[in-house]
């Protein structure tokens, strides 16, 4: 086709169409931004526990030299039924100075079958003499035969005198003495060692 042969109105529209595919033959991509990053956290420092320390343990109360156990407490050791004790200081025993303690007088239903000394302050070197003096206290006598016993506190002695029916046994336990003495009662010894024990406790 020549363009001697093209009528006006032709020629205006190639022109027309030249001119829109000039501007709108390809079209550039759209440019993408890229997404804003996250900030940067800091990493925070570790944190050292503080260890916390370990309570110290409460010692466990040990008996009291002013005050008698109680008659439920011996009476149920022992196997016996017992009364409110008579206390008694022990003033009027021959203990190493700077010892104090007290008596406890049980009643049964006749007679006073247990008797209990409870001392502090008393010297580990004057346990053997004061074996004598408590025994003698509970008896009456002064001749005893006392043998070891093992188990019961830091040290611990028993005797037992036939004329009386007595039976006693006497323990020390740091500087603390305890004497349970049973008289025309029959208690089987391991009681009263257990009973020594509780109350060295």
């Amino acid at each position: 086709m020549t363009l001697s042969r093209l009528s006006k109105p032709g020629i205006l529209i190639l022109i027309v169409a030249g001119a829109v595919s000039g501007c709108g033959g390809s079209s550039s991509p759209a440019s993408t931004n890229p997404a804003p990053s996250a900030p940067e956290t800091a990493t925070p420092a570790p944190v050292t526990a503080t260890p916390t320390p370990a309570a110290t343990p409460t010692p466990a109360p040990r008996f009291s030299v002013t005050a008698c156990p109680s008659a439920s407490t011996v009476g149920g050791a022992l196997g016996q039924t017992l009364s409110a004790p008579n206390t008694d200081t022990t003033s009027s025993l021959a203990l190493p100075t700077g010892a104090s303690g007290i008596r406890c007088l049980y009643p049964g239903s006749v007679h006073v079958p247990v008797m209990i000394t409870l001392a502090e302050n008393v010297p580990t070197a004057d346990f053997s003499a004061v074996q004598t003096v408590l025994a003698d206290a509970d008896t009456g006598q002064t001749i005893f035969q006392f043998t070891p016993v093992s188990g019961v506190g830091d040290q611990a002695v028993t005797y037992s005198l036939a004329s009386e029916s007595a039976t006693g046994v006497i323990a020390i336990k740091g500087t603390d003495v305890v004497d349970v003495t049973t008289l025309f009662v029959a208690v089987p010894l391991s009681q009263i060692e257990s009973l020594v024990t509780q109350l060295l406790t």
